[in-house]
């Protein structure tokens, strides 16, 4: 053989070793990105999964503000961090919707549980529960 044709043919390997090496090192990167987005995923969902069933707990007794406070708060600021953008914004508005609920808001105290004030005050705090809960299962 010539040396031209030696030449070209070492070219030639050269660059299948190069592509093989190139195509194993872009299979390995894209395998780890898609991993670590699909772990990433994997706890956003569960995240949304527990505040989803405090949240739908909370709804069912519609619990007053300090009850909002001590059991979501912790949740709220884990999976605050999950967020950015439109979807950050439209969350913090329903929180601080809730969780600002005023005392004139409540009512006062309620002993009669069949009171059409209760009733009102319920469904305030289940309407701002059900906006909060919208925004997490959209994430």
């Amino acid at each position: 053989m010539s040396e031209e044709i030696k030449s070209a043919w070492q070219a030639i390997l050269a660059a299948g070793i190069l592509g093989g090496v190139l195509g194993a090192l872009l299979t390995a990167i894209l395998a780890h990105w898609l991993t670590v987005w699909r772990e990433c995923r994997t706890g956003i969902n569960a995240e949304k999964k527990a505040y989803c069933a405090l949240i739908h707990g909370l709804v069912d007794s519609a619990k007053v503000r300090c009850e909002i406070r001590r059991t979501l708060y912790e949740t709220h600021a884990r999976f605050r961090q999950n967020l950015t953008g439109k979807r950050l914004i439209a969350y913090d508005k329903a929180w601080n919707n809730l969780r600002n609920t005023t005392p004139e808001e409540m009512g006062g105290n309620f002993f009669d549980m069949n009171s059409p004030e209760l009733k009102k005050v319920q469904q305030l705090l289940i309407g701002r529960f059900e906006a909060l809960r919208k925004i997490i299962n959209k994430t």
